[in-house]
């Protein structure tokens, strides 16, 4: 699939919060979305257009790939290192505690490869569409 300005465009009316061409500029959301139709690019997504199951993947995959990458940039930008991400496994109040779940490829916890897309809104998003999108028969 071709993706043109008309595709940055139908995201930005379709999540508004990256409106701001300052923050999100049109380049970024541009490879983005070439990376996303690479993400959705067997059948069961189905085709792209308004409101289909595979826009709604690419745009949610989309927006949490740039949500991490400026949280990556602003990190680095500060003099940090880009952290890693991974999800809270357990936490305690009294006395503080927090584990996190790491992914180790290979283990017992592999289901734990998509933990990087549950740690923004947008990600969970693109894992509710992509088991959608797995649902059902599939004629060959």
């Amino acid at each position: 699939m071709d993706i043109t300005s008309d595709h940055v465009a139908a995201f930005r009316l379709f999540y508004t919060e990256f409106n701001n061409a300052n923050l999100w500029s049109s380049t970024m959301i541009l490879d983005a979305l070439t990376d996303s139709d690479a993400e959705t690019g067997s059948s069961r997504w189905g085709s792209y257009g308004p409101r289909t199951l595979k826009q709604r993947g690419m745009f949610a995959w989309v927006a949490h790939s740039i949500v991490m990458s400026t949280n990556a940039r602003r990190a680095v930008e500060a003099g940090l290192v880009a952290p890693a991400t991974s999800t809270v496994a357990s936490k305690t109040v009294g006395d503080e505690s927090v584990s996190f779940a790491v992914f180790t490829p290979g283990s017992q916890n592999e289901a734990n490869e998509d933990a990087n897309l549950r740690t923004t809104f947008y990600g969970s998003e693109f894992l509710r569409l992509r088991k959608r999108a797995g649902m059902g028969p599939m004629c060959v």
